[in-house]
């Protein structure tokens, strides 16, 4: 089966010669923060592509007990794990630079916005815009130079264009006019400061990046819409869903559910991940005499107003972040995953739970590659009684259960692995050098 986002890359992108005989050099700039572009990098790199990385602080000789004090410190509890992360040893470490500066201003940034001295917004537009400036220097005869949206202020797109190295800026959520409409009221509703609309200046900075892009990436269809929907030029848009690791697949085994049927969310369980939906829906399902219980997988400091008004009876389990590899018994043991987000780019634990073989209930907002009744369930962002209907469905039909979520795990599999990823990257890149090419001729 191929891909569908080889076919969608296809059918959107020019096939023009290319001239090319060298291998093809880009450097990767992460931003700020542990993101998924260490791991692009990486699975470029095994793909054949020369690849410089430009991140945060990246600590070489630090022992984990310093680091987690450290961590400890500024109230990241896992910080030496995370950090193993930006240690690139797929790379030369020559080539994987580490821009400690701006990390460490974003960090007394953000400690003074807490105090009312500035505002978050204009920290982070701070810090991330000083980071595109110290990326600066690494551009040098690159042909790519692959930008997270946001941290090619500072002049690093302006100084890639006038090397004449084409620029690729890496969208990976939902268009800010899109979040604002879905997102505003729902923040106020719970009385948090909502700091995703259009006019906060670090979202302006990311939009600044998306305007100079000679080409955008956005990471699911979803994600493309929302972007086509704000300016209408499809063109310059182009879908590469990310990877998933292969040691998820087929984690799911065993279909036949106890008497209580397991459900699973992972992730952030907040406000944008539809937790005030959720809860209440299995709330109804309860007190209808239905036996289901919710596990829930990561932080959910956020949701704590309304895990208390829906404690499901003792029925809800909060584990909070445990490492990666801790997450496949979940996978395994589960019967259903829920995840009703109203904004993502592409949930990577809902791609996660489909790898496992899961049956998956999800928003199209989440930007999973789900066909309804196929691969997944979805349902309509914002309804307790679609998410209670869906789960009651799954939960009376194993059959059904069970050939969803096989054909989610083939799905992934078949379509969505890093090799997927890195093969249709290239493809990308390729198109927009030939794109100059063809330019200059």
């Amino acid at each position: 089966m191929r891909s569908v986002v080889t076919q969608y890359l296809e059918n959107s992108m020019p096939n023009l010669p290319s001239n090319r005989t060298k291998r093809l050099k880009c450097l990767i700039s992460t931003g700020l923060g542990r993101l998924h572009l260490v791991q692009s990098a990486q699975h470029l790199a095994e793909a054949g592509a020369d690849v410089e990385l430009v991140q945060g602080w990246v600590p070489r000789r630090l022992p984990d007990a310093a680091l987690n004090l450290a961590g400890w410190v500024v109230g990241s509890k896992h910080l030496a794990s995370g950090m193993k992360k930006r240690q690139a040893p797929f790379l030369d470490q020559a080539k994987n630079h580490s821009s400690a500066g701006p990390e460490f201003l974003a960090y007394v940034l953000n400690k003074l916005s807490r105090h009312g001295l500035i505002e978050s917004d204009t920290a982070a537009q701070m810090a991330w815009a000083m980071f595109g400036r110290s990326s600066r220097r690494y551009l040098n005869d690159q042909d790519i130079f692959h930008v997270r949206g946001g941290a090619g202020g500072g002049g690093a797109i302006a100084d890639a264009h006038k090397k004449n190295i084409k620029t690729v800026v890496d969208f990976s959520i939902a268009h800010p006019a899109f979040l604002h409409n879905a997102l505003e009221s729902e923040f106020r509703q719970f009385d948090i400061p909502f700091a995703m609309s259009a006019e906060n200046q670090f979202w302006k900075s990311i939009l600044a990046d998306y305007e100079c892009a000679d080409l955008v990436v956005a990471n699911s269809h979803f994600v493309r819409q929302t972007l086509v929907d704000q300016d209408g030029n499809a063109e310059r848009i182009a879908v590469v869903y990310l990877g998933v690791r292969e040691d998820f697949f087929g984690l799911k085994t065993d279909y036949s559910a106890d008497q209580q049927l397991n459900l699973l969310f992972t992730g952030g369980f907040g406000i944008r991940k539809g937790a005030q939906y959720l809860l209440p829906a299995i709330q109804h399902l309860i007190d209808g005499g239905e036996n289901v219980r919710l596990t829930v997988v990561g932080t959910f400091s956020e949701a704590k107003p309304i895990i208390e008004a829906f404690p499901l009876g003792g029925r809800l389990s909060c584990i909070g972040f445990i490492p990666q590899n801790d997450l496949k018994a979940h996978l395994a043991a589960a019967d259903i995953y829920v995840f009703p987000s109203l904004a993502e780019g592409c949930a990577s634990s809902g791609m996660e739970a489909m790898a496992a073989g899961l049956p998956v209930i999800a928003t199209k907002e989440s930007g999973l590659p789900i066909r309804h009744g196929e691969n997944g369930w979805l349902i309509p962002a914002k309804s307790r009684e679609a998410i209670a209907i869906a789960i009651e469905r799954l939960s009376k039909d194993q059959p059904l259960r069970e050939r969803i979520g096989r054909e989610a795990a083939k799905t992934i599999s078949e379509n969505f692995t890093w090799g997927h990823y890195a093969k249709n990257m290239l493809k990308v890149y390729e198109n927009v050098l030939q794109s100059r090419e063809s330019s200059t001729r």
